[in-house]
């Protein structure tokens, strides 16, 4: 299933729900609506039929780890509409910066593409007829060359990231990105407002920190939680506090043991964790924004040097033939 797909998908079975409508009675009216494939309903009808959950439903329409380990988690706290509308925004923000980023990126593309063809046939038909040469017409000649080397370097590097990161820990993988300057923020808070969101909704339903662990320890997808359920039983065997426990972990925010830290003298914890992670979305939302802002000046500032090098290289020779005959 598609992204958008999936949206719509999400929003319609979040109004249905919302409606009284059992998930089969969501799904019977799904076929007949005929709103997506009637091939794919009838296999998620048959599922339920079969016994299957909700998150299996998710997961076989394609739907990330992220997004199916929250309606694990939705099972126990049992606020299924806050984490269906939770769904939706993501997948709704997605959308919007995924249209943004092609609207930023297209043209500039499709430009420096036309450039590197014409640098291209400089390199192959005019620069080799031009007398004399320099550091421009050097740069235009190796230009493709190393156009390819980075492509090449590029996909390298990130092979041997993949093959060393593939069996570690999840919040070890979080902890070593953290380190990126670019990354650093926008990871922080992403996982700040999600794993302060779901801690907010299990501790709203009455559960203590013992059975929260339990909880994470047994799910069954979304292995970042996994782990940190085992990181809470360590702390918990060892005298730690939830706060203690979360203050190893460098890729959330530091205020976040200090919300815990308050939210538990006033015994109000859950709903100051709620409050924290919307604004911690709201300024992940607002990041992302403003690197797509800065991404399109950057390329276009390429794309101008790469013009003035083509310039450059057609120029010079000319202005020291001219020099020579004078």
């Amino acid at each position: 299933m598609t992204a958008k797909a999936q949206q719509k998908f999400v929003k319609v079975m979040l109004t249905l729900i919302e409606s009284g409508f059992s998930l089969k009675q969501a799904t019977d009216f799904l076929i007949i609506a005929n709103f997506f494939k009637r091939s794919q309903m009838s296999a998620v009808k048959a599922q339920l039929t079969s016994g299957s959950q909700l998150t299996d439903i998710f997961s076989f329409l394609g739907f990330k780890e992220k997004q199916v380990g929250q309606l694990e988690l939705s099972l126990t706290h049992g606020n299924l509409n806050v984490t269906l509308k939770s769904i939706l925004d993501s997948l709704q923000h997605g959308s919007q910066h995924r249209k943004k980023l092609i609207q930023v990126g297209t043209y500039p593309l499709i430009l420096l593409a036309f450039l590197i063809a014409i640098t291209l046939g400089l390199r192959r038909y005019l620069l080799p007829q031009l007398e004399g040469e320099n550091w421009a017409t050097s740069l235009v000649m190796q230009a493709p060359t190393y156009f390819l080397g980075l492509i090449g370097m590029t996909i390298f590097i990130s092979m041997i990231f993949v093959l060393y990161f593939r069996k570690k820990n999840p919040m070890e993988k979080l902890n070593f990105l953290v380190h990126l300057p670019i990354l650093k923020t926008l990871i922080k808070n992403y996982q700040t407002a999600f794993l302060a969101k779901e801690l907010s909704l299990l501790f709203q339903e009455g559960l203590d920190l013992r059975e929260v662990t339990f909880l994470l320890q047994g799910m069954k997808t979304m292995r970042l939680l996994i782990a940190l359920g085992n990181l809470l039983e360590e702390s918990l065997m060892s005298g730690q506090t939830l706060k203690q426990a979360l203050a190893k972990l460098r890729f959330l925010n530091p205020e976040l043991c200090l919300i815990i830290e308050t939210g538990e003298l006033r015994g109000n914890l859950a709903k100051e964790l709620e409050i924290y992670a919307e604004e911690c979305e709201n300024l992940f939302f607002h990041q992302i924004n403003q690197l797509l802002q800065f991404i399109q000046p950057l390329v276009f500032m390429l794309v101008a040097l790469v013009i003035l090098c083509i310039y450059a290289a057609m120029l010079l020779p000319m202005y020291q033939n001219m020099e020579g005959i004078l």
